[in-house]
C-alpha cells in the first residue's frame, strides 16, 4: 500500500486528530516517497522537537465540517482516539469513505474509558476480562482511584458531545455504511495491563507495561480542565490525582486498559452518500440494542475478520451477537 509504485505516484496518508503530530512524521519518515498529511482541530505545540524532524505538513480543520477538499484523494487514513471530538460517528465514517480512494484503508483505534479486569480462564485456557465496577465522585475505592476518575471523565465527555463509545459499535457502523467492502473488516482488541505486577508479565514486555503506567499517569493530570469544567472542586481533582499517582507507583492497580481497532478497506463503488430518509443508525441507538458495558465479558484480545467469514473466533468481541467458542 505505501511501497513506491512504477507510474511514480506518491501513495497519500492523512492522520486525523494528528495532536503532535508524530505519528504522521514517523510515518513520513519510514516511506519518503509517500504524501503525509496531519490534520487537527487544533494547531500542533510548535515547542515539540519532534515537528521540526521533517517538513510534514498540517492543517488545522474541523473534520465534523467535512473534508470536501479531499474527495477520492487518500489510500490510508488512520484515526486514533479521537471519538470524543466527532459529533456524529456514522457521519464521521460516510466522511471518511468519500476522502478515501477506492481500495483505500481506513484504520480505527480508541482506548475504552473504563477498566477490567482478569478473573481467570476459561475451559479454552483463554483469560476473561470483565469491566471494573462504576464510581463516582463521593466513592474513595482504594486500589480503583484511576478508575473511578475514568469513570468521572467519561460522564463529562459524554454531557460535551461526542462519540466516546463508538468503539463498541465498529462492527455495526462499518456494516452499516455501503462504502466499506464487508469481507475486509477487521476488529481486534487488546488488554494491556495498566501498570506492572509480575509475575504476570514476560520481562520483554515490561517497557511497554511502563510506558502504559506514565501515560496513565499523565492523561490523569491532563482531566484536570475537563473536572473542573464539570463542577469538581479543583482541591478535590487534586486528591484525586494524587492517589491516582501512588497506586500505579506502588502497583495496586491491578487492572487492564482495553484498546480497541478497526480496519475496513473502501469498496470500489461510486461513493455513496448518507440515505436522506432514513438516518444510519445513531450511537444512542446501537445503545439500546447492544449489551450495556456491564454485562460485558471480554476475552483476551482476538480478532474476527469479515463479517460471514468461517474463520475461527480468536477472543470474543462484544459487539458481535455471537457467542464464544461458537
Amino acid at each position: 500500500m505505501l511501497g513506491p509504485r512504477a507510474d511514480g505516484s506518491a501513495p497519500r496518508v492523512v492522520d486525523i486528530g494528528t495532536g503532535s503530530g508524530k505519528w504522521a512524521i514517523e510515518i513520513a519518515e519510514a516511506f519518503p516517497h509517500a504524501e503525509v498529511l496531519g490534520i487537527d482541530y487544533q494547531k500542533p505545540p510548535v515547542n515539540r522537537p519532534v515537528l521540526v524532524v521533517r517538513q510534514t505538513p498540517f492543517e488545522q480543520d474541523d473534520v465534523n465540517l467535512g473534508l470536501g477538499h479531499y474527495v477520492n484523494y487518500f489510500d490510508i487514513i488512520h484515526a486514533r482516539a479521537i471519538d470524543h471530538g466527532i459529533d456524529d460517528y456514522p457521519d464521521f465514517l460516510y466522511e471518511m469513505a468519500r476522502i478515501l480512494r477506492p481500495g483505500g484503508i481506513i484504520m480505527l483505534f480508541k482506548p475504552s474509558m473504563f477498566l477490567f479486569q482478569c478473573q481467570g480462564k476459561d475451559e479454552r485456557g483463554e483469560e476473561i476480562f470483565v469491566p471494573m465496577p462504576e464510581f463516582g465522585p463521593r466513592d474513595d475505592p482504594p486500589g480503583y482511584q484511576l478508575q473511578k476518575v475514568m469513570c468521572l471523565v467519561n460522564k463529562a465527555s459524554r454531557k460535551r458531545g461526542g462519540s466516546d463509545d463508538a468503539w463498541m459499535y465498529y462492527r455495526e457502523l462499518l456494516q452499516g455504511n455501503p462504502n466499506f467492502d464487508t469481507d475486509s473488516f477487521r476488529i481486534h482488541w487488546l488488554n494491556l495491563p495498566v501498570c506492572l505486577f509480575p509475575p504476570r508479565i514476560p520481562p520483554e514486555h515490561l517497557w511497554i507495561c511502563q510506558l502504559i503506567e506514565e501515560n496513565f499517569k499523565r492523561l490523569c493530570d491532563s482531566w484536570t480542565p475537563m473536572l473542573i469544567e464539570d463542577g469538581y472542586d479543583p482541591a478535590e481533582i487534586q486528591r484525586w490525582k494524587e492517589l491516582v499517582h501512588e497506586e500505579l507507583s506502588t502497583k495496586q492497580t491491578k487492572a487492564y486498559a482495553r484498546w480497541n481497532f478497526a480496519m475496513a478497506t473502501r469498496g470500489n463503488t461510486r461513493w455513496t452518500s448518507p440515505p436522506e430518509s432514513k438516518s444510519p443508525k445513531t450511537l444512542q441507538e446501537l445503545d439500546e440494542e447492544l449489551p450495556s458495558v456491564e454485562s460485558l465479558t471480554l476475552y483476551g484480545g482476538g480478532e474476527r475478520s469479515g463479517m460471514e467469514s468461517d474463520e475461527p473466533l480468536v477472543g470474543h468481541d462484544p459487539t458481535s451477537n455471537d457467542s464464544p467458542g461458537s
